[in-house]
């Protein structure tokens, strides 16, 4: 399976840069595809100020220097696999010129699949989960459905418990929280199949 990660996301005194990479596999190599769409907007104090026609690239400028709240909105689809078919990144965080980092997190998933991206009917799945950055909270849901309803599941240890539902695909979402209340929602649309 694929999700995104972030390649950079940096800020300067007046220009704030996200790219995100869409091909992420389970052992961190990265990579991108251009996908059949794409948007991205970033707002600052709800009014956005930067986009692109692209899944996660922004590189906004002329922004004034002090601390704002940000948001960052972007989605993207693809038809050359069937799986990762869809993936939408929210992430909302403060940000200023003297602060170069910008505090966007994306979850890596380490799921027991084959070649296929295919993974083995059990009654209880276990998955590991990775954080790209320092957060204090995951928390994971899973959907059987393409997204439209989703379970809760419980997060112990880096690994997401939940009972195996019985779709013959897997959806993910994750959010991501730090100390400071920054977050990252991210969803990954048939993330996995069920064999």
């Amino acid at each position: 399976m694929f999700v995104p990660s972030v390649n950079a996301a940096k800020r300067s005194a007046e220009e704030l840069i996200v790219y995100l990479k869409t091909l992420t596999d389970a052992d961190g190599h990265t990579g991108s595809i251009d996908g059949k769409s794409g948007s991205t907007t970033l707002y600052r104090d709800g009014t956005a100020v930067g986009g692109s026609d692209r899944f996660g690239f922004v590189d906004a400028t002329g922004l004034p220097a002090g601390k704002a709240s940000y948001k960052l909105v972007t989605t993207g689809t693809q038809e050359v696999w069937p799986f990762s078919t869809r993936m939408d990144v929210e992430a909302t965080f403060t940000s200023s010129a003297d602060q170069p980092g910008v505090a966007i997190y994306t979850v890596g998933y380490q799921p027991e699949v084959d070649g296929n991206n295919t993974m083995a009917r059990k009654p209880v799945t276990v998955l590991p989960f990775t954080v790209q950055g320092t957060v204090r909270q995951v928390k994971i849901q899973y959907s059987d459905d393409g997204g439209v309803t989703w379970k809760q599941a419980p997060v112990a240890g880096g690994k997401a418990i939940f009972p195996t539902p019985a779709g013959k695909t897997i959806s993910l979402r994750s959010t991501a929280t730090d100390a400071a209340g920054n977050n990252t929602t991210q969803t990954v649309i048939a993330a996995y199949s069920m064999r």
